[in-house]
Parts: structure tokens; C-alpha cells; sequence
């Protein structure tokens, strides 16, 4: 899986990716965690992640100090 992150925002942030059960993935299981700083913002993580076809993924983006701003998120399975 490979995520991707573009865009500017005035303040800064997290994207999280999140389980089925509304829980951040454990740990050797993939996690995902992009800090997202002031400003431009281009980043790329990749992960090599196994589970079972049913399962639900979802993104999240956790604002700290940002009021504004447009990402752009891609993901690639």
C-alpha cells in the first residue's frame, strides 16, 4: 500500500490510518502515521500489508493547529 499526501494547510496535523475496528493498526501491521507540518505538504509513505479481504480501511486526518488548508490524498493498494 503506498499513501500518498499533497497540498497546504495553515497550521499543522496528522493522517492516521485506521482498522475496521476504528482502531489505529497495530504495530508491524502497517501503521501509518504522516505528520503534516504548516505550509506545502508532499509526502509519500509505503507499507507492505497483509489482511483478510474484508477487512475496511479508513483515513483520518487529526488537525492540531490547522483551521484551513486542502490535502490530497492517494492511496495504491
Amino acid at each position: 500500500m503506498k499513501l500518498s499526501v499533497e497540498g497546504e494547510v495553515d497550521g499543522d496535523g496528522y493522517i492516521y490510518l485506521r482498522g475496521a475496528e476504528r482502531e489505529i493498526l497495530p504495530s508491524g501491521k502497517g501503521n501509518f502515521e504522516i505528520k503534516i507540518h504548516k505550509g506545502r505538504n508532499r509526502k509519500t509513505q509505503s507499507r507492505t500489508i497483509t489482511l483478510p479481504t474484508n477487512y475496511s480501511l479508513s483515513f483520518v486526518y487529526v488537525p492540531i493547529s490547522a483551521k484551513e488548508g486542502k490535502l490530497d490524498v492517494t492511496v495504491e493498494f
